[in-house]
């Protein structure tokens, strides 16, 4: 048993980690079935973010490297690649293509709804006043040019051997339209139900373009929270203060923070007392005292008094980093 243990704390020390970005996500249970699969790979252990589409995983090199975990993404339906370092996903177009999907789908919508309003107000008017021809018409770029992610979705999904979100809004948009097609073509005396694919279709990606909305104005502010942090420290030598380069700071040196100036990475407090705002990280509209052995954190702001500091988190490994890390 002590033989297994010490075995396994130096498995636990030799195993590495590793950031993945993943593409073709759409819904929570892409998100389970891609963690899943990873974790049945023995010697690995991964946690996927749906939100920003990312994977964490720690693994032993001696069972598998960075391309065996891609390749096992990739055999789960989807594709990914290793995340460079500062690589942000560019939500911006994200936004774009959203927007774009939506309006063409509103557009070409908007007659249906105009149809279910009308019959609403008025319940004697006939279901189906804009002939079956124009209905047609107006369906079949919703659900075929706006709706092309959800097929292009429920086909990566059921490849996989499994089914999300993209295969219910497909199946159910895909019934009331071809049934509707079936309806028109052979001169059947049922409803034609064009504007439901049409409206539902429209709705989801309503919901889509809300979503890629949400992440773009996140990043956007993340991004203007990363520019906060100074991009050069304060150091002391014989007794005069000189700035450095902020990549030139490494854990345990000595930095110092003048008054009213923003901390330039993590570090704890050796000499001195102020008042620093770290509303940005916290909320806190109040500053918080500062005194030695105090941590204090990149981005924040120093108040009327100077800090002596040692620094413990650079680069990569202050909070603000992380934070920008964890939601960008």
């Amino acid at each position: 048993m002590a033989l297994t243990l010490s075995q396994s704390n130096q498995a636990a020390h030799s195993m590495q980690e590793i950031d993945l970005a993943l593409e073709g996500m759409t819904c929570a249970a892409c998100a389970v079935r891609i963690e899943k699969k990873l974790n049945q790979v023995p010697g690995v252990v991964a946690n996927v973010n749906l939100a920003t589409e990312r994977a964490h995983i720690r693994f032993l090199p001696t069972v598998i490297n960075a391309a065996g975990l891609i390749g096992v993404v990739r055999d789960t339906g989807y594709d990914a690649h290793v995340l460079a370092e500062g690589e942000r996903r560019n939500h911006a177009a994200a936004h774009r293509a959203a927007l774009r999907d939506v309006v063409l789908a509103g557009v070409f919508a908007a007659p249906f709804l105009i149809e279910m309003v009308v019959m609403f107000i008025s319940p004697n008017v006939h279901h189906g006043w804009l002939p079956a021809w124009l209905q047609w018409l107006l369906a079949t770029p919703v659900q075929f040019w706006s709706g092309a992610r959800f097929y292009r979705g429920a086909w990566t999904s059921l490849r996989s051997g499994a089914a999300n979100m993209d295969v219910l809004v497909v199946l159910g948009t895909s019934s009331a339209y071809f049934f509707s097609v079936a309806v028109w073509l052979l001169h059947r005396p049922e409803h034609l139900y064009f504007e439901a694919a049409a409206v539902v279709m429209t709705l989801v990606l309503l919901g889509k373009f809300l979503e890629a909305h949400a992440k773009s104005r996140t990043a956007q502010a993340l991004e203007s929270l990363m520019r906060l942090q100074p991009q050069i420290a304060w150091i002391e030598r014989a007794g005069r203060l000189e700035s450095v380069d902020l990549a030139s700071v490494l854990p345990g040196m000595m930095f110092v923070v003048r008054p009213g100036d923003a901390i330039p990475v993590d570090g704890r407090v050796v000499r001195g007392e102020s008042a620093v705002d770290e509303a940005l990280l916290t909320g806190e509209s109040m500053p918080v005292e500062k005194a030695q052995g105090a941590r204090v954190f990149a981005g924040t702001m120093n108040g009327m008094q100077r800090l002596d500091c040692e620094a413990t988190g650079v680069g990569q490994e202050t909070l603000l980093a992380e934070i920008g890390r964890a939601h960008v």
